[in-house]
């Protein structure tokens, strides 16, 4: 599956004739990459295969400690638009 972030500016191979979609985790996790993961998870089991604007959401978590003070945690969720990969040109060979 090719992956292309947000701030990546160069062409992508995406196949404008074919449907995409928004995907966006509904959860928040703990790491960064099992987030990036999960999103993998769910854009292959819609059949895609191709992540573009990729963006990580992070926020912060706060849990009381049980000496009256607060925990902060960082956590990640992340959203793209899934498609499908342009099909590549083939090139036809001459005769020899």
């Amino acid at each position: 599956m090719r992956v292309y972030s947000c701030n990546y500016k160069g062409r992508i191979p995406l196949d404008n004739s074919k449907p995409q979609q928004s995907v966006a985790l509904g959860d928040w996790f703990y790491d960064k990459s099992r987030a990036f993961e999960k999103l993998k998870e769910m854009v292959a089991d819609k059949g895609f295969d191709l992540i573009y604007n990729l963006e990580y959401i992070r926020d912060t978590e706060a849990e009381s400690t049980g000496k009256g003070g607060t925990y902060y945690r960082t956590i990640w969720s992340c959203e793209c638009v899934a498609g499908f990969l342009r099909p590549q040109k083939t090139q036809k060979r001459g005769k020899k």
